[in-house]
């Protein structure tokens, strides 16, 4: 999924040659991008909570890519935190070079599970 939608962007010419890929994520589709993204040559930038595992949060970083903390206060998920962290991603998307990927919202992510499907 995480090659498709990458692809789909690319053909569109919305993520080109170094630029930077965001996303907030719990870290399953996060290491994915980061795989594709360090292979395809583009940077990752992955927004994420101390309230998540600390290896997937690794396995993230293992491929190149920056992870952005928003720290819970007590180290549990919940809906401020998950907000704090769209708005974050959100927040770093709107630089130059950057492409918001949007796992949750993108119309890219269906078509591109028909490959493994």
């Amino acid at each position: 999924m995480a090659y498709g939608v990458i692809k789909a962007a690319m053909n569109r010419g919305d993520l080109k040659a170094g630029d930077r890929i965001c996303e907030y994520t719990g870290g399953s589709t996060g290491t994915s991008i980061a795989f594709v993204a360090s292979i395809l040559g583009f940077y990752l930038t992955a927004v994420s909570s101390s309230a998540f595992s600390a290896a997937k949060l690794q396995a993230i970083r293992s491929y190149g890519a920056q992870v952005v903390l928003v720290e819970s206060s007590d180290g549990k998920l919940n809906p401020d935190v998950f907000q704090r962290m769209k708005d974050k991603v959100q927040e770093i998307a709107v630089s130059e070079g950057s492409f918001y990927f949007d796992q949750f919202g993108s119309p890219d992510v269906r078509p591109s599970y028909a490959a493994i499907g």
